[in-house]
């Protein structure tokens, strides 16, 4: 399978694009203006106001984790009750 090339974007282009979505412009209507994917706009209006979480900024709780593990050790053993049948 071929890999999509990432799009790059000048930085003029994306603090324009901010300025006239938080001008009161609508995402939808910038994106189509600028040629934009819309939800790469929005991302950058996230991004400038600071709302963006980047990769593993997600908290777990302890209890969140505990039913993580259970729930794969359950997935696990139904994978060797089903070997020894």
């Amino acid at each position: 399978m071929k890999k999509i090339p990432k799009q790059e974007y000048a930085a003029e282009l994306r603090g324009l694009a901010v300025k006239r979505v938080n001008s009161g412009h609508g995402i939808g209507a910038v994106a189509r203006e600028l040629g934009l994917i819309e939800q790469t706009l929005r991302n950058w209006v996230k991004a400038a106001a600071g709302k963006l979480n980047g990769p593993g900024t997600k908290v777990v709780t302890p209890e969140q984790m505990d039913w993580r593990h259970n729930a794969v050790w359950l997935e696990d053993e139904k994978q060797r009750e089903a070997q020894r049948a």
